[in-house]
């Protein structure tokens, strides 16, 4: 059986969102520009969007299936913003996202309630679950790391986790949030 679940062939992998000269787009400045597919089959672009405010954190987050441009405010975030960029770019997603955090605290409640926000907006974009590959997996070697991943998407959360950090802070960044994400 390939990664992807399906028994249908290779995996194709993520590409990058490029222009006609082959050069990186800048992202849009706002969720108006963004760019979401309206080729799909079927009804629906499947696209979530959430908003989650909280006493800490106020997100903003639009998840387009289909891919499409990255719009985030991904420098603030520093190896969090690096780590969501790498996600939906690979993952193939297009994402708009607005994020205000009480960083100056700490990354606990921003980290959360992006990855809550982030996990509402898939759900929404996959509505029924149709038209999906229901689980897969894959091995990326990437740097100086091997990573492992097999994900159901049958709406039963669960999450193992086992990483080894080689060290427990990356920039400002404390790793153990990484966890805390997924």
């Amino acid at each position: 059986m390939c990664p992807s679940g399906r028994h249908d062939g290779p995996v194709k992998p993520a590409k990058h969102p490029r222009t006609d000269d082959g050069a990186t787009p800048s992202p849009p400045q706002n969720s108006a520009q963004a760019k979401v597919p309206t080729n799909l089959p079927g009804d629906a672009a499947r696209v979530g969007r959430v908003v989650r405010e909280t006493k800490e954190t106020q997100i903003e987050a639009t998840l387009t299936l289909a891919g499409g441009r990255l719009s985030a405010d991904f420098e603030w975030l520093g190896f969090f913003g690096h780590m969501l960029n790498a996600l939906v770019t690979h993952a193939g997603f297009g994402l708009d996202l607005k994020v205000k955090g009480d960083k100056f605290v700490d990354w606990h409640h921003t980290v959360e309630d992006v990855g809550l926000a982030l996990g509402e907006a898939l759900a929404q974009a996959l509505g029924d679950y149709s038209g999906h590959a229901r689980f897969g997996w894959a091995l990326v070697p990437m740097d100086e790391a091997l990573a492992e991943a097999a994900v159901d998407a049958g709406r039963r959360p669960y999450l193992h986790f086992a990483v080894d950090w080689p060290q427990p802070v990356t920039g400002t960044f404390d790793l153990c949030l990484v966890e805390e994400f997924f």
